[in-house]
């Protein structure tokens, strides 16, 4: 899991790791993604 995915560190270092590997991105429900490949989850709530 990489958080902070969206930021600028995590953004190189999924792009990096992705080449090799199948990921995929968590977001916060705040920071929404329309990417493919990403999710948005609260990892406060255990329902999520």
């Amino acid at each position: 899991m990489i958080t902070g995915a969206g930021g600028f560190i995590g953004t190189h270092l999924f792009d990096s790791l992705n080449k090799e590997h199948n990921l995929f991105r968590i977001f916060s429900p705040s920071n929404p993604a329309s990417e493919v490949n990403s999710y948005t989850i609260d990892l406060t709530d255990r329902k999520s």
